[in-house]
């Protein structure tokens, strides 16, 4: 009986630390409840994750970014990072949180300073607005106050991409703001810094996709060719690569996205070398990439 007794204590102690550990998973940031640097946010489908992570430091220095990785594959993979062009210091004394006039920011504890923020110019109560990670990996700041019958989105990830492409994510300009939402590719395999090279939709404004030098004013080295209402006229490889291929033109934005399947984990990315390619990182995603290549 006493051992007994000692394998229930055992279980029930076993179930508190899996329940308590359970619970510390959140998809949210709200006023009050920031994130620290061991922290992450998680979104409620479990395949991404936000949180601090290292890259690029050395025995002088030590490097420190905020991004969106996938949270369900064994490999290390960052999609999107906020301050990629200027990594944090202090790494032990930096948070996540929503500050006094609403914006989300990375502060310092130690010196007291603001280290990184989406700077949205707002009228907003800070303790009505949340930032919250959706399934579809985009991180979203809005509005969440219970008087109004909708959130209202402030600022998103989704809008600022690095060097990838989430599915149903936005390549393209948003015409009100000027915001031109295209992706710079990485210094190298290690910084996440900006490199040599840019994809986005073609500035001299026909309707097509084009790759071009970022530090130099030269031609694009490649364009997609027009869009002819079901793909790029001279790029039929990429509908075939990429899955469902979208290119909308209204009054307000003009932008293509893409979508294979919401259940598996594939992005498009460009690379240091200045190619894109789509990325699949489970066997279930490559399998969905070549259906779709076959389709």
């Amino acid at each position: 009986m006493a051992y007994l007794h000692i394998l229930i204590v055992l279980l029930s102690s076993l179930h508190l630390i899996l329940g308590n550990h359970a619970t510390t998973t959140r998809d949210t940031i709200s006023a009050g409840q920031p994130l620290r640097i061991h922290d992450k946010l998680v979104s409620q489908n479990g395949r991404y994750a936000l949180g601090f992570f290292e890259a690029g430091s050395s025995q002088n220095t030590s490097n420190w970014y905020l991004g969106i990785w996938f949270n369900s594959i064994p490999k290390f993979t960052v999609g999107w990072v906020a301050n990629r062009d200027a990594p944090m210091k202090n790494h032990t004394s930096l948070e996540l949180k929503i500050s006094h006039d609403g914006n989300l920011v990375v502060a310092n504890r130690a010196t007291d300073s603001i280290v990184w923020s989406t700077e949205v110019n707002m009228n907003y109560r800070n303790n009505t607005i949340i930032a919250v990670l959706l399934n579809s990996s985009n991180l979203v700041l809005r509005d969440d106050d219970a008087s109004n019958s909708s959130s209202i989105s402030i600022w998103q990830s989704f809008d600022h991409p690095t060097d990838s492409l989430f599915q149903w994510a936005k390549l393209g300009w948003d015409n009100a703001t000027g915001l031109n939402r295209r992706l710079v590719s990485k210094k190298n395999s290690i910084s996440p810094a900006s490199g040599l090279y840019r994809e986005e939709l073609d500035p001299s404004g026909v309707n097509q996709v084009v790759l071009a030098s970022l530090i130099r004013s030269t031609k694009p080295y490649w364009a997609s060719g027009a869009w002819n209402g079901n793909r790029f006229n001279s790029s039929p490889e990429v509908s075939r690569n990429v899955g469902f291929l979208s290119f909308v033109e209204t009054t307000h934005e003009k932008y293509h996205t893409y979508h294979v399947s919401d259940e598996v984990d594939v992005y498009y990315n460009l690379g240091v070398s200045g190619q894109v390619k789509p990325v699949a990182l489970t066997q279930s995603a490559m399998m969905a990439l070549c259906l779709t290549a076959l389709a």
